[in-house]
């Protein structure tokens, strides 16, 4: 078992010569709770109740990874595709009301119950203690789409 950002997950890596396939599991709770609150001021003064809100997200998928042996550097492309499922609680919304006003609902962005997982990368080495990683990651579902391109460059000492 091992921890990603999203939880702990399981899997089981085929190595096939230059090739890894990865299918895997992973769980993630994420709970949130906020204090009541009350603000001094009159009649705009703010009130906020206790909120609450629990939500666990279940992801399979698949992972692949295969090495490229150039003549300068040393090329590492990955990419995966998951599903994942939402379950509790997907519509985060906070009861407020002015002094002497009549309430009113916050509500954030709905959490998709359901969406497909994307990434994909490449690493290059650029030298024995440099690397260069380009990626992407994408979160798809019928409603929303979330999307993630990153650059990191790694050097060791």
């Amino acid at each position: 078992m091992k921890f990603n950002e999203s939880g702990p997950e399981v899997g089981h890596r085929l190595d096939h010569g230059t090739m890894a396939l990865e299918p895997y599991a992973g769980l993630a709770h994420v709970w949130m709770r906020t204090d009541s609150f009350a603000e001094n001021g009159g009649e705009t003064a703010l009130a906020g109740a206790e909120g609450k809100m629990d939500t666990t997200f279940a992801t399979i998928g698949v992972r692949a990874a295969t090495t490229i042996e150039a003549a300068t550097h040393k090329l590492t492309v990955s990419s995966g595709i998951g599903w994942r499922h939402a379950f509790g609680d997907a519509r985060p919304e906070l009861a407020m009301a002015f002094a002497g006003g009549t309430g009113f609902n916050v509500a954030a962005a709905p959490i998709a119950r359901n969406a497909a997982v994307l990434d994909m990368g490449v690493d290059m080495e650029l030298g024995r203690n440099t690397n260069l990683r380009l990626d992407y990651q994408g979160q798809l579902a019928t409603d929303a789409r979330e999307h993630r391109l990153g650059a990191t460059l790694g050097m060791q000492f």
